[in-house]
Parts: structure tokens; sequence; C-alpha cells
């Protein structure tokens, strides 16, 4: 099961982010693999989880989709491309630079709006509160054999029924290790923030994944 903790805000107004969680380390597959993740996410207040599958296309290209749910908040899913323009170079010496870009789209459920003012909010349901957003996103870091350090970050700009316009941002510096040359586990944290006419809210995130990378095809 995945978790996430929302930002704390007494009368919160915002649309949901278009993906919740993040990826790990730049540059981990390579064409024919397939690969399947869990996340365990925390900022302060609400849990929620999110699980994501992807498939290489390329040495450099790979499609990734996946969804996530915080109850009583929002469901959502997502689709988009990661390129990763250094997994065709060499390793030269001990350490390999990564790099990757990141672009997608989500819908689904949620969001919130609120009045601070009369201290209410409206009374439509999550669940009827239909959200749309995009994604975009880099990450960077260094490869050593099994251990990698790499930073990310990503804007998200989304949409929900009756919430104006809502822009995210994160910042995150994290650490992922690799066993037996298929299990990855990352960790991070960082900062989380939205901002839209109405409302904004940061707050510290910390992530823990894990994802199993599997060779489609026989060497």
């Amino acid at each position: 099961m995945l978790f996430i903790v929302f930002l704390p805000a007494c009368y919160p107004t915002y649309a949901p982010p278009a993906r919740m969680t993040h990826y790990g380390a730049p540059g981990k597959m390579s064409a024919d693999q397939v690969e399947l993740s869990a996340v365990i996410s925390r900022t302060m207040e609400s849990t929620g989880g999110e699980a994501d599958g992807a498939i290489a296309l390329r040495d450099d290209l790979q499609l990734e989709g996946g969804a996530f749910h915080i109850p009583d908040r929002l469901t959502m899913g997502f689709v988009g491309l990661r390129y990763a323009p250094l997994n065709v170079h060499q390793r030269v010496g001990h350490l390999k630079p990564t790099l990757d870009l990141e672009s997608g789209w989500g819908v689904g459920r949620g969001g919130q709006r609120c009045y601070p003012e009369q201290e209410v909010c409206d009374d439509v349901d999550w669940k009827r509160r239909a959200a749309a957003g995009t994604y975009l996103g880099w990450g960077m870091g260094f490869n050593a054999a099994w251990f990698d350090l790499f930073f990310r970050t990503r804007w998200q700009m989304t949409l929900a029924d009756n919430v104006p316009l809502t822009h995210w941002l994160t910042a995150v510096l994290g650490v992922q290790f690799t066993l037996w040359g298929h299990l990855k586990l990352y960790f991070i944290g960082g900062a989380v923030c939205y901002d839209n006419a109405e409302d904004y809210a940061a707050s510290f995130l910390g992530e823990a994944g894990v994802s199993v990378v599997i060779n489609t095809r026989d060497n």
C-alpha cells in the first residue's frame, strides 16, 4: 500500500496534482524492459497511495502510467513519457552522470474549494469534482555501480470543477540502491507547494519507493 499526506491548511482550495509521487533515479531502464513500482510518500495530514508501471520503448525513452488514491480526497490516473539522453552513453571511470526529462497528463476526480472568511467549503463531493492537468519535470544525478544520488524538480498545472487554476512545484533530493540487478529502492526528501488565485500552501515531502525491472526479451 502507498501513502501520502497532504499539505496543512484549515480551509484549503486546490486542484489535485496530475502526478503525485516521484520516480527515483534517472536512467533506470533499457530497451525491452518493463518496470513495476510502488511508492510511499508523506507530507503532513492526508494519506493515500500510488502504483506505477513503465515500458522502455528505446534505451533512452519510456512510456509510463499509473494511478493514485487518497481516501475522501482524490483519485487520479496519469500517462507520460520519460526521456533519458545519457542512457546511450557508456560509463567513464567509476561515476556516470544521469539525466532525464518527463512530461505527462493526468485526469480523475478530487480537489477542494473553500472560503476561509466564512470558514466553510462548498458542498461538491470530491467524487463529483472532475480534475485534469499536466506536468513537466527533470532529474539529474550520478550513478556508481549499485548506488545513485539524484535531484528532481517538477512543475504541474491542474484544474478542477469550481476550483481556480492551481500550480504545483516540488523539489527533492534522493538516493537509490540497486539490488540483484533488478530491484531498486529509493528514498527522497524535499519540499512541495501549491499556489492559485485563492490559496497557497507549502510543506516538507518525504518518499520511499520500490521497483522491479523485468527483461521482456532473452539476451
